[in-house]
């Protein structure tokens, strides 16, 4: 261990030190999610009873007595919330207009509209979007607490992050809050396995920077802290004087600060995570979900710094079995549909040449022998191709109208398997399926839409549609995963829920509004 990295003697390489203690706490709070509880239990996340249900700890709740409609209330001694045995819904008086807005939320309307069309007020309206965010989350619990029992041969998995922005809350501090937010995607039926933002929150940044202060955190380096997974205030101004330019294309060095810049503000609700963390946590989760019963698995990665890192160090079983491939896909992101489409002409064109060139093949195997003989991959073999395959983009020309311009750098390489294989797998590396779903985000939810920049305001961004709290984006995420997974279907009639083998037909917004 040399300073703040380890080095490795075999292959000349260092490794930043990261926190052991907060990549277990990210993947804690993302397992959460399939743990919630069955019964009757204290509705508070963050409360120790909340795991513990009435009829197994008895002792954890003291009868409170009766609500109107004659349900039985009781109290949690250790957080004293009170809750009762009735249905949510039940305790709605409007609980006929909850599947309006559950459908209007994913219509991309906004909420000011959403409260004119269906008559409530707009903090009802709030209070019905908590409502379906936590149904939502025990119906995707109830669902996905399968997945680890089924079985697949294989699995391709595309990975990627998007930043979202919520309006800045006072105008005493004209900033916005930005964080990202990272998913999977299943390429082969479109089911997201998961959406992680860059928030928790279960705590707030002030709360934070308070117990940083107390314990003596600011004197330890970033990975010996307690609390090395959340951002305090030190960390901001820490970023904040990094140089223009630190982080492109890639930040090299992953134990420096993320990045920030003076117009965004961390957020008073919630606490940001950093984003190392994030990723080690999102990937932990992935291998707890399917790992343990798929088969090969192919990560296609989007090319922000750490995801690589990340995904091999918590499928490292997987990578020493030679089970897992991984490869980091960059497109021209900037086309514009003029050039997407001359981009799809030039490979359809580039595909009848292949075809005539090798006649006796089938077209997909004629593609990649063409792909094969015009590029690098003949003039390597053994561990030297699989060098050159990490260290450089190799383009690859039969591409998708979404990537134009794909080039993948391949990781996995051991120089054993033959060059169509790797050209297969060149191939079948795409980020479509997770783009579509953050596509789908941007249209269908009208707070999350991508804030225009207004040049009176130089650098500054504010969304009329935009949210003012952090934690809007979660529930929002949360509850258009549950549609986009289970309600929504396909040109095939089939909803990716389906597909993977969760459900055997499509799930109606009243089975997730009165889920049990």
């Amino acid at each position: 261990m040399t300073g703040d990295s380890l080095y490795c003697i075999s292959c000349d390489t260092h490794s930043a030190v990261k926190s052991n203690r907060a990549v277990s706490e990210e993947l804690d709070r993302h397992l959460e999610l399939l743990a919630t509880p069955g019964g009757l239990h204290c509705p508070q996340v963050t409360c120790t009873n909340y795991f513990k249900p009435i009829d197994s700890h008895p002792e954890s709740y003291s009868p409170h007595g009766r609500t109107a409609r004659g349900d039985k209330r009781y109290k949690c001694k250790c957080c004293s919330k009170t809750f009762s045995s009735g249905q949510p819904h039940q305790r709605q008086k409007t609980s006929h207009e909850n599947k309006s807005v559950f459908q209007m939320l994913v219509g991309k309307v906004c909420i000011s509209k959403i409260a004119q069309i269906t008559g409530l007020a707009p903090k009802t309206v709030y209070d019905k979007i908590d409502f379906l965010h936590a149904q939502c989350t025990k119906f995707l619990a109830d669902r996905e607490r399968r997945l680890p029992e089924l079985e697949f041969d294989s699995m391709r998995i595309a990975t990627d992050m998007q930043d979202y922005m919520v309006n800045w809350p006072t105008k005493k501090l004209r900033k916005t809050i930005q964080f990202r937010a990272l998913a999977s995607s299943c390429l082969d039926t479109g089911y997201v396995l998961a959406c992680h933002p860059q928030l928790d929150p279960r705590f707030n940044t002030n709360d934070i920077q308070a117990a940083v202060e107390a314990c003596g955190d600011l004197d330890l380096k970033p990975a010996m802290r307690e609390y090395a997974r959340l951002w305090n205030y030190e960390d901001y101004a820490t970023a904040l004087q990094m140089e223009p330019g630190t982080f492109a294309p890639v930040r090299e060095d992953q134990d420096a600060a993320e990045d920030m810049t003076t117009d965004r503000q961390l957020p008073n609700q919630g606490a940001m995570v950093h984003i190392d963390y994030l990723m080690f946590g999102h990937f932990l989760y992935l291998h707890a979900l399917i790992g343990r019963r798929s088969g090969h698995v192919h990560f296609s990665l989007d090319a922000d710094p750490g995801l690589a890192n990340a995904c091999l160090a918590a499928w490292k079983d997987k990578f020493l079995n030679g089970q897992l491939d991984v490869a980091i896909l960059t497109c021209d992101k900037g086309a514009t549909i003029d050039q997407k489409n001359a981009a799809v002409a030039e490979a359809a064109k580039l595909k009848i040449k292949a075809e005539e060139k090798f006649p006796y093949l089938h077209p997909f195997q004629a593609w990649l022998a063409y792909f094969v003989d015009n590029s690098v991959l003949p003039y390597f073999h053994g561990r030297r191709r699989g060098e050159e395959l990490r260290s450089r983009e190799i383009p690859y020309p039969f591409i998708k109208k979404s990537e134009p311009g794909k080039k993948v750098r391949f990781l996995t390489d051991d120089g054993q398997r033959s060059t169509m294989e790797i050209a297969r797998l060149f191939h079948h590396t795409s980020l479509h399926q997770v783009d579509r779903f953050f596509m789908q985000v941007r249209r269908s939810i009208a707070g999350l839409e991508r804030a225009p920049q207004y040049p009176r305001r130089a650098s500054r961004k504010w969304y009329l549609y935009g949210f003012y709290s952090p934690e809007m984006v979660e529930k929002c995420l949360t509850i258009y995963r549950t549609y986009f997974n289970y309600i929504a279907k396909g040109e095939d009639r089939m909803t990716p829920a389906m597909r993977i083998g969760l459900d055997k037909g499509p799930v109606r917004f009243e089975e997730i509004i009165y889920f049990e």
